[in-house]
C-alpha cells in the first residue's frame, strides 16, 4: 500500500448517502427492500437508526487506523484502495436489514434461536451486495468490497466463525481488518443489555484472540496503534 491514506469524508461526516459511493449505497438499499419485501422506512434504517449507523461509522474509523498501521508496518497488501475499504466497511452489517427489528432492538441478551437468526446476516449482506453488483454491470470495486466484508467479517482465524467456518488467510484481508475493528467497537459501545467495556480491557480481549479469533498480524498492527483507537473511542463517546 503505497498511496497516501487520508481519512475519507464518509466516516468524518457519518453521512453514507453523501459519500462518493452514494449511488451504489442507494442501490444496495433498494435491493434489500426488494429482496426482503421491506417498507422504505425499514430499508433506510441502516443509515438512520442510531445504533447501526453509529456503529458503521465508528467501525470505518477503526478500519482506517488499522489500514494505516498495516501500511506503516508493511504487513499485508490490500487488493482494494484503502478509501474503498473504509467506505465498504461502513456497510458490513447491511445484512441486518433482513433481521426483524424486535430482535435487533431487544433490550436483553438474545436467546439461542434469536442469535441463530442474527447469524444469517453475513450471508444476507453478501446476497444484497452481489445482486446489486450484477444489476450495475458487475464492475464496482466498492460493491465487490461490500460483498466480501459482509460475508467474511464474522469468520475467525481458527475456522470457528460463521457462516462458513473459513480459516486463516482464506479469509480476505479486508475482512480480517474489519473483524478487529468490529469487535473493538462492539465491546467499547454500550447497549441496552450491556455497559461499555473499558479500552484497556478490550485491548486484552483482542490480544488474547491473537491466532484464534484474529489474524496475528492484525493484532500486532492493532497493538501498535491502540492508543489511537482509544483517542478515537473517547472522541466518539464524547459526541454521544
Amino acid at each position: 500500500m503505497t498511496e497516501d491514506i487520508t481519512f475519507p469524508v464518509i466516516v468524518k461526516r457519518g453521512d453514507l448517502y453523501a459519500a462518493p459511493y452514494g449511488m451504489e449505497i442507494t442501490a444496495l438499499i433498494r435491493t434489500a427492500r426488494r429482496m426482503f419485501q421491506m417498507p422504505p422506512r425499514k430499508a433506510n434504517s441502516l443509515t438512520t437508526a442510531s445504533d447501526l449507523a453509529d456503529h458503521s461509522v465508528r467501525t470505518g474509523r477503526y478500519v482506517w487506523l488499522l489500514v494505516k498501521a498495516l501500511s506503516a508496518r508493511q504487513m499485508g497488501e490490500l487488493h482494494v484502495a484503502p478509501a474503498v475499504l473504509v467506505a465498504g466497511a461502513a456497510l458490513h452489517d447491511i445484512g441486518k436489514l433482513s433481521i426483524p427489528r424486535e430482535i435487533l432492538a431487544k433490550p436483553a441478551m438474545l436467546t439461542k434461536d434469536e442469535f441463530a437468526i442474527v447469524m444469517r446476516h453475513p450471508s444476507a449482506g453478501y446476497r444484497i451486495a452481489t445482486a446489486t453488483l450484477m444489476q450495475r454491470g458487475g464492475t464496482s470495486e466498492f460493491l465487490t468490497c461490500v460483498a466480501e466484508v459482509a460475508l467474511f467479517h464474522h469468520e475467525r482465524w481458527d475456522g470457528a466463525g460463521y457462516p462458513n467456518q473459513v480459516a486463516s488467510k482464506n479469509i480476505p484481508l479486508t475482512a480480517r481488518v474489519l473483524s478487529v475493528a468490529d469487535v473493538y467497537d462492539a465491546l467499547t459501545s454500550a447497549r441496552a443489555y450491556k455497559t461499555r467495556m473499558p479500552h484497556r480491557e478490550v485491548v486484552e480481549v483482542i490480544r488474547d484472540g491473537r491466532g484464534s479469533k484474529f489474524d496475528p498480524d492484525l493484532v500486532d498492527a492493532f497493538l501498535s496503534v491502540e492508543s489511537d483507537f482509544e483517542s478515537a473511542n473517547n472522541e466518539s463517546v464524547g459526541t454521544e
